[in-house]
C-alpha cells in the first residue's frame, strides 16, 4: 500500500485509510485516516490478528453502507458496475433467457402419458393445464416416484392426481 501513495499524490486521489495506527506512514498519509485500533487482539497470544481483522471488516462495511446511502446507490447500480459479478448477473438474468421449453398436457391425461411427456420433454417436469388452457400444477420426476411408492397401481391415476398445485410462475 505505501507504495501506491506517490502514485493517489500524483492523480490527486483522495484516500481513506483504516489501520489501527494513527501514526503508520499510511494514516499520515491519507486524506481520511479511520482508526480501527483495538486494546488486545482475541488471540490467546495477542498475536495473530482476529480482533482488529474484524474491526477492520466492520468498518469497510459501515463505511460501504454509508457511501451507498449518501450516492442512493440501487440494486440496478450492482449490475450496472459489476455486471460479470454474481449480484449484477443476477440482476441482470431474465426468466426467459434461462428457462427450457416445458412440455404441457390435460389434468385428465394418464399417468403413461406424464411418464412419457417428462421423459421426452428432458426436464424432469410437465406443466398441467385446465380445459380452458390455463395451467394449474406441475409433475415431477419427484412426484411421479412418490405416486407409484404411495399407490403402487398406476394405470387409474391422472395427472390431476399427482400433480404439485399452485406453482410459482414468473414472467418473461
Amino acid at each position: 500500500m505505501i507504495k501506491l501513495l506517490p502514485y493517489l499524490r500524483h492523480i490527486q486521489a483522495c484516500s481513506i485509510a483504516i489501520t489501527g495506527n494513527p501514526a503508520s506512514t499510511l494514516a499520515t498519509s491519507a486524506n481520511v485516516h479511520l482508526d480501527v485500533s483495538v486494546e488486545r487482539e482475541s488471540c490467546p497470544n495477542n498475536l495473530a490478528p482476529t480482533t482488529s481483522t474484524t474491526a477492520t471488516l466492520v468498518m469497510g462495511d459501515a463505511l460501504a453502507v454509508a457511501l451507498m446511502n449518501r450516492r442512493a446507490f440501487m440494486p440496478v447500480d450492482f449490475a450496472r458496475f459489476h455486471p460479470g459479478g454474481s449480484l449484477g448477473r443476477k440482476l441482470l438474468t431474465k426468466a426467459m433467457e434461462v428457462m427450457h421449453q416445458v412440455r404441457f398436457l390435460a389434468c385428465t391425461a394418464p399417468f403413461a402419458e406424464v411418464v412419457h411427456e417428462i421423459s421426452e420433454g428432458r426436464q424432469g417436469i410437465v406443466c398441467v393445464i385446465d380445459d380452458a388452457g390455463q395451467m394449474v400444477g406441475v409433475v415431477t420426476d419427484g412426484d411421479l416416484r412418490r405416486a407409484i411408492e404411495k399407490q403402487g397401481q398406476t394405470e387409474h391415476l391422472t395427472a390431476n392426481d399427482i400433480m404439485g398445485r399452485m406453482p410459482v410462475v414468473v414472467a418473461q
